[in-house]
């Protein structure tokens, strides 16, 4: 068994899938691990360029895109790491992220997630750490109303201390240091969710086992955000399935209960 298992989900991303492998390799400290990639059926030379120029890295290769979740389940049940550190395609890391994100992990064992400051190019914050969703605060932020008042900047922690190691609610899960105790106990993600909320509702699942969530912000990671849900208007796949995935998100927390079931 290895000490981490990093896997990272990709999806007609080549460029940006070159510099996330090219940053992880300039980890310093690193423990013992395996990069698993698992494409979800990209037509843009991704799988070429990770034969020629990344050979050992495992490559899960999927001939459709079928959705985040059960993209990140399928590397889980592939890895043989102690730790589980998930990357999305569109992130670059800093050299001590991994040994200051597993560090952390072997020595605070009622975490069952840790993420990194989420930092935009241009080094600006972003807000991954967020309050769980509501029907409000969806569709506050679909209907793109309201983002500056009190509430959503309650809702996206605008006056958290971001320099700050805190327990919080959940993260963006672009970049998440996930134990595998907690795997076990928790389960893996709900693959009914395509696009969205997927990370909420693992996070969800966590507390009720008992799980903490974890910021740390001296573990940077750059994310290149791009909001593909946002494009365009109502005639947006990923834009209703996010919205299914915010009704499935309400329905197992405000009628069916999180607790009733696994997943």
């Amino acid at each position: 068994m290895y000490d981490l298992s990093t896997i990272i989900l990709s999806y007609n991303d080549r460029e940006l899938l070159e510099k996330c492998l090219k940053s992880y390799e300039g980890i310093e400290n690193p423990p013992t691990s395996e990069v698993i990639v698992v494409d979800n059926g990209s037509t843009d030379g991704s799988l070429e360029m990770l034969h020629t120029d990344f050979p050992n890295v495992r490559v899960i290769r999927n001939p459709k895109n079928v959705g985040v979740a059960r993209a990140r389940n399928q590397g889980a049940r592939e890895a043989r790491g102690k730790h589980l550190f998930f990357l999305d395609s569109d992130t670059e890391i800093n050299r001590d992220v991994i040994s200051t994100l597993f560090g952390f992990m072997e020595e605070n064992m009622d975490v069952a997630v840790a993420g990194p400051k989420l930092i935009n190019p241009d080094g600006s914050l972003q807000y991954s750490c967020r309050t769980f969703p509501t029907p409000l605060t969806f569709f506050m932020r679909g209907l793109k109303i309201g983002k500056r008042n009190r509430f959503m900047r309650r809702h996206l922690m605008e006056g958290f201390d971001h320099n700050s190691r805190s327990a919080v609610d959940w993260m963006i899960g672009a970049s998440w240091m996930m134990r595998r105790e907690a795997v076990e106990d928790v389960g893996l993600f709900d693959e009914k969710y395509f696009f969205g909320y997927e990370d909420p509702d693992y996070c969800y699942r966590a507390g009720i086992k008992g799980w903490k969530i974890a910021y740390i912000p001296d573990a940077v990671v750059t994310h290149h955000y791009r909001r593909r849900s946002a494009r365009g208007w109502i005639f947006n796949r990923l834009k209703w399935s996010h919205a299914k995935s915010a009704l499935r998100f309400f329905w197992k927390k405000y009628i069916r209960g999180f607790d009733k079931n696994t997943t």
